[in-house]
């Protein structure tokens, strides 16, 4: 059953890496109740968002709904605080993402309810991808991500002016697969915390797919993303980017 409570339109993410064998046992542990049906039968994504940028409702339902049935439970995205506006042009450290994080993670949830808290926000990441292109988003500490929308919608403005290409259109795949990606990553994905039933890691690219049609593949966490989406959309591809068969059969394996 999809619970869809609000609408919402684009968000990015990354992740963490360099583990103890303690932190790897906690992470695993979440990973599986997040893809497990018990003892957590929702999935709950708590959206706070600062400044004006507003989600779109086909962007979530696009998300929720593959989601809830390649994990086989609820799926609930709230829409919870809008908050104040930071400085024009703010850079996000991680420490200052953790506090808007502690601050605002708040919704109550009942006891089979497992939540995960998405941060929209104004302004860019002061770090940068592992190949030096701005992040899109970022998630990290198993339970949060955050989403640069103001970064998607100035790359996203900056090519549909040079190419004519539906503004509006590149956009939303933008914000679904950056959205998707860094959900993927909270899930555990790829041979991060979740154990991968065959070998498709890109060595090259941290914890992403070796498959460029798979939404893990690393050019989906940062600006190079757009310029793919670009050339998709020129070619009459408008369909976004999925889990792959080698992602999705490591989540099947973990529900067992």
């Amino acid at each position: 059953m999809v619970v869809l409570r609000y609408a919402f339109p684009m968000l990015l993410l990354a992740c963490t890496r360099g583990s103890s064998k303690n932190e790897v046992e906690q992470q695993h542990s979440i990973h599986l109740d997040y893809i497990r049906s018990q003892p957590y039968g929702t999935l709950l994504i708590e959206v706070d968002r600062v400044g004006n940028i507003q989600p779109h409702e086909s962007i979530v339902t696009h998300v929720q709904s593959n989601l809830e049935a390649m994990l086989g439970k609820t799926v609930q995205i709230e829409l919870d605080e809008v908050l104040d506006s930071p400085e024009q042009d703010q850079s996000w450290t991680i420490a200052e993402l953790d506090t808007l994080h502690a601050n605002h993670f708040s919704m109550e949830v009942d006891a089979q309810t497992i939540k995960m808290h998405t941060l929209l926000v104004e302004g860019q990441f002061t770090e940068e991808t592992d190949n030096g292109y701005r992040k899109l988003g970022h998630a990290w500490a198993q339970n949060r991500l955050v989403i640069f929308g103001q970064t998607m919608l100035t790359l996203c403005d900056s090519l549909a002016l040079d190419s004519n290409i539906n503004r509006t259109l590149l956009c939303r795949m933008a914000i679904a697969e950056v959205w998707t990606h860094e959900i993927g990553h909270l899930l555990g994905l790829v041979d991060s915390g979740l154990p991968m039933v065959s070998a498709h890691r890109d060595t090259d690219h941290g914890n992403h797919d070796m498959d460029p049609n798979c939404v893990m593949y690393w050019t989906t966490e940062g600006e190079v993303l757009l310029e793919r989406l670009e050339e998709r959309l020129q070619a009459g591809e408008a369909e976004n980017l999925w889990f792959c068969d080698a992602c999705q059969a490591d989540i099947e394996a973990a529900k067992e």
